[in-house]
């Protein structure tokens, strides 16, 4: 029914542009004098027109964009001879049993609905679960065994939506303030935006120094003419006459 109607709002959208089309080219080239619609019978025509052109153009962008159209039955089984088809409400009731026996479960609603990807099956539940992934895939698994061995039915998704959850876990308050406290003490200070490290900013002072000791180098090697090297050699130099004169006074 729904495919119908969409069918039908799609052409009747179709009509009324070609009419439009047609009629602001024979203005164009003069085939329709525009002093023709100053006619109020024929301007009241028009605006039903564009009124229901409207409302034929909301309704096909809302078929477009729907998420999949829900069905009322399923095709099974494909023979030659014969065909065999199941009802939504045959699928709605087998899920529920399913689902049933289930501890802290409800199952408020079920969807067939085809989309461009396939057959999927919309679950609606009420749980008090703690570990919602793991439950909901648990009863995925369900789902799929039960329809698989009883229909033969192959869902592309099954997909739940959660409309209530009640729970009695309570959070570690302690421990996640005591956790929250060591990040903070362990978070540096920020100054400027930036945090400061003390082994970065050790690390930068070490590098300062160095670049001036490197620059007193260079400056007392320009002012006395003697290198380092030059001047380490003749301080050994120094120092090894020095002993000759001390063995000689020994002698």
């Amino acid at each position: 029914m729904k495919r119908a109607f969409e069918k039908t709002i799609c052409v009747v959208g179709i009509v009324l542009a070609v009419l439009f089309i047609a009629v602001v080219l024979l203005t164009s080239f003069n085939v329709i004098n525009s002093e023709e619609f100053n006619n109020g019978i024929l301007k009241a025509v028009f605006l039903v027109l564009a009124v229901l052109y409207g409302i034929s153009a909301m309704f096909s962008a809302y078929f477009v964009f729907s998420t999949g159209d829900e069905l009322k039955e399923v095709l099974v089984y494909n023979r030659q001879d014969s065909t065999t088809r199941v009802t939504k409400g045959v699928i709605k009731k087998l899920a529920k049993q399913s689902l049933k026996n289930e501890q802290g479960v409800k199952v408020k609603a079920v969807k067939v609905v085809l989309t461009d990807r396939g057959l999927n099956l919309r679950i609606t539940i009420k749980t008090d679960s703690v570990d919602i992934p793991e439950t909901t895939a648990y009863l995925k698994n369900i789902l799929v065994d039960v329809f698989g061995k009883i229909l033969l039915i192959k869902f592309k998704n099954i997909d739940f939506k959660l409309v209530g959850v009640k729970t009695s876990y309570e959070a570690p308050r302690a421990e996640i303030r005591s956790a929250t406290q060591e990040n903070v003490d362990r978070t540096p200070q920020l100054v400027g935006g930036s945090p400061i490290i003390e082994d970065e900013k050790k690390e930068e002072d070490d590098k300062i120094d160095e670049k001036q000791k490197e620059e007193i180098k260079r400056v007392n090697e320009y002012e006395t003419g003697v290198t380092e090297s030059e001047y380490e050699n003749d301080e050994d130099s120094a120092v090894v006459g020095l002993s000759d004169v001390k063995g000689d006074k020994t002698k």
